[in-house]
């Protein structure tokens, strides 16, 4: 009787401090997908199909991998949950090609205190892009030249990078096709972000570039 009521006792203690993980599941195109298979890898596992777009998981403190499927596309994510508390976590939904890497770990700890931190430097960033715009158009006449090569034909090289690639294509491609630095690859795909010729999505510690239509 007394393990019972031990058993429970730490049974409610677990729940009691469990997290809830949700979000979005979005596919290439940033669209909604609704009734993808969702599932967490948790004790005893839970799945569920998102009829809306979304899905939700309470979790106690651990470490899980959380797997989306809809067709032939699927998305991955490890957490780890070191405290109760609500987190987002949106899914999207890609084509697996073989050799690419699409599951980095997350780790989930304060969402407030994260989102700060992701603001904080992404204005940062931003400012940066501004000002090196501005400094292109405010003192270069002529147009701009990267390794000797005319700025529209380099763009049109990477869009042609990004078709052979079937129109999606890592960050890390283009800078193989290109053999120009990091730092002239990000200016090229700024250009074509703005131009909006390409999307730009934020996966693990690099970018996934998109062809816009």
């Amino acid at each position: 009787m007394l393990r019972n009521i031990i058993l429970m006792m730490v049974l409610l203690s677990t729940i009691a401090y469990a997290a809830e993980i949700k979000g979005v599941i979005y596919d290439a195109g940033l669209d909604k997908v609704k009734n993808a298979i969702v599932e967490v890898d948790s004790t005893p596992k839970q799945r569920l199909v998102s009829k809306d777009g979304t899905y939700s998981f309470n979790l106690p403190e651990g470490i899980y991998a959380i797997t989306a499927t809809f067709e032939d596309t699927t998305a991955k994510e490890e957490i780890i949950i070191k405290e109760e508390g609500t987190f987002v976590l949106d899914l999207f939904l890609f084509p697996k090609f073989e050799g690419e890497d699409l599951d980095p770990e997350i780790e989930i700890e304060n969402l407030e205190e994260q989102n700060n931190i992701i603001y904080i430097l992404y204005g940062a960033g931003l400012l940066v892009i501004i000002l090196i715009i501005l400094y292109k158009y405010k003192y270069t006449k002529k147009e701009l030249k990267l390794e000797n090569i005319e700025e529209d034909e380099l763009l049109n090289k990477s869009l042609e990078i990004i078709k052979k690639y079937g129109g999606r294509a890592t960050q890390k491609d283009i800078r193989k096709e290109l053999k120009l630095s990091e730092a002239k690859i990000s200016l090229i795909l700024t250009e074509l972000e703005y131009k909006g010729k390409i999307k730009k999505i934020k996966k693990g510690r690099g970018n996934i570039i998109i062809l816009q239509h």
